[in-house]
């Protein structure tokens, strides 16, 4: 069931099962064992995520959720690669791809809670999702998460480096921001929003400073801004005065 329903989530299709039915796994009469990839367990406790922990098999279950992860990643970002030339268009096929990345780990880690939250904090095992602090989906201030000092859990892990193993596809993503920086100091009209939801994801991935500040800084100077956090906020804080 536990398989099933992250194959659901990553094919954007009905889970079969309620989460009460995930959580709560009943046993049949003759105590089945049940079964994925290698692990097996008789659920004699009514919380299978919880019993699969408590029977000892937390790292199993984690390596295997970290698999089935990766490659959707994997995937995920390859598809992104002979897109469109429009540069815009593009863009706005990567933010759908991030955002539906993020949707997709919420849902999981809300599936996986308990493995989350005891497996991960007994051991050095990055968190699946980020669940503490500034809120990843939600904050609206670039100086925030520059300055939150937000690790990098399992799902920003897994996007940052399928990206980043693809220098062409990153390059491409930099160079599409950039420009669209420039004709909005134009004057030209752009998306904002696509733009603020793609810087934030640079910096979720840890890639702001790495792969686009020192361009970023060039078309400040080109431009007049006066620094990073005020340059790229701006658009921001127009969008949220709207």
């Amino acid at each position: 069931k536990l398989k099933a329903a992250v194959d659901a989530v990553h094919a954007q299709t009905a889970v079969s099962y309620s989460r009460e039915q995930l959580y709560q796994v009943p046993c049949p009469a003759a105590q089945a064992p049940a079964r994925w990839g290698c692990v097996t367990v008789h659920l004699r406790a009514p919380q299978a995520v919880e019993t699969m922990c408590g029977h000892k098999m937390s790292a199993s279950l984690f390596d295997q959720l970290l698999s089935l992860c990766e490659a959707h990643v994997s995937s995920l970002v390859a598809a992104l690669q002979g897109q469109t030339q429009d540069a815009t268009a593009f863009l706005r096929k990567v933010l759908a791809s991030w955002e539906q990345h993020c949707s997709q780990m919420v849902t999981i880690r809300s599936i996986f809670l308990v493995l989350d939250r005891k497996y991960v904090m007994e051991t050095d095992a990055r968190s699946l999702w980020y669940a503490a602090g500034v809120c990843l989906c939600c904050a609206r201030s670039l100086a925030s998460l520059l300055t939150s000092g937000v690790h990098q859990d399992m799902g920003l892990s897994l996007f940052c480096k399928h990206l980043k193993s693809r220098p062409t596809l990153l390059s491409k993503v930099v160079d599409g921001l950039l420009d669209l920086i420039s004709c909005e100091r134009r004057g030209e009209s752009i998306s904002r929003s696509m733009l603020a939801g793609l810087v934030r994801m640079l910096c979720q991935l840890k890639i702001y400073h790495t792969d686009f500040e020192a361009l970023f800084l060039e078309v400040c100077c080109h431009c007049g801004c006066d620094g990073i956090i005020t340059c790229s906020d701006k658009p921001l804080a127009q969008e949220s005065a709207k």
